[in-house]
């Protein structure tokens, strides 16, 4: 499904949603991982509901693909992020395992933590754990809605498989 939505802050960048794919994991043991991560881990001491909520009503893992049109030296993957409820933003979730593909999605062209840097435009995936979806996603250039969540198809199962976070 494609969902192109325009940035807030700059007229020139663009990005196409192609997908915001649910992906079949053990999401109990990921659900559990977030509320240790927030109730007893090193994150944030005085959490509240709002991530009690989180936890109980989010996808625990998305897959991410979108096309980047007209990027400039501001663009950073890591700026790819969703609001957590009664949390600072230094510990909202960013893009994990990200992959540069070809323009038509079909072909994987590079995949590491360096493979979006000084990216101007293409295509791109990435993992993003704890994914809201009745919330926008932020960018570089502003915030965007994606497209109704999916189950990940083949294709990008196959150029990108899901490698867990140590």
């Amino acid at each position: 499904m494609k969902n192109a939505s325009p940035p807030m802050t700059d007229p020139q960048a663009l990005i196409t949603v192609w997908g915001a794919y649910r992906v079949l994991v053990d999401e109990k043991e990921l659900r559990a991982s977030l509320h240790r991560y927030y109730f007893f881990g090193n994150a944030v001491r005085d959490v509240g509901g709002g991530v009690l909520s989180l936890i109980e009503t989010c996808i625990p893992l998305a897959l991410f693909e979108v096309t980047l049109e007209n990027l400039d030296e501001r663009f950073r993957i890591s700026d790819f992020t969703q609001e957590m409820p009664e949390t600072p933003r230094t510990h909202w979730q960013v893009p994990y395992d990200e992959a540069l593909l070809s323009s038509d999605g079909m072909q994987l062209l590079a995949r590491n933590s360096k493979c979006t840097r000084g990216l101007r435009g293409g295509r791109i995936a990435f993992y993003f754990h704890y994914c809201d979806p009745s919330k926008p996603m932020f960018w570089t250039y502003g915030q965007f809605c994606g497209p109704p969540v999916q189950t990940v198809p083949r294709r990008l199962w196959d150029l990108i498989p899901y490698s867990p976070v140590d």
